[in-house]
């Protein structure tokens, strides 16, 4: 399965990815945006916020991830081609979710 090559366009650099509560949130500093966080569910890949400084991306990364241990079922997607958009966040079952957080960068970009 490769879900998780959807989140990157081009070379990126993952800052901090972890698991929570059958999401991952990921991290990186990406080519087209810059710093990101994204949440990974079992409907896709969900970009939630943009920063300017690495700095403010690994901030941002925790407050998601405290965000995600109380549960919240809808998030907001940011639009780029497209509009914001309200997620209905559905949860990955362990071995998925397990995938995704421990694959390489270099299974991505290859």
């Amino acid at each position: 399965m490769d879900l998780f090559r959807a989140i990157i366009a081009g070379r990126a650099f993952s800052l901090k990815r972890e698991l929570i509560n059958g999401y991952v949130v990921s991290t990186i500093n990406s080519w087209d945006r810059g710093y990101e966080t994204a949440i990974i569910d079992d409907n896709g890949i969900h970009p939630v916020e943009i920063y300017s400084s690495e700095r403010e991306a690994i901030v941002g990364h925790d407050e998601w991830v405290k965000k995600l241990e109380n549960f919240p079922v809808e998030i907001t997607k940011l639009g780029k081609d497209w509009d914001d958009e309200l997620i209905i966040l559905k949860p990955m079952s362990p071995e998925i979710a397990f995938r995704i957080l421990n694959i390489r960068l270099t299974e991505i970009i290859e």
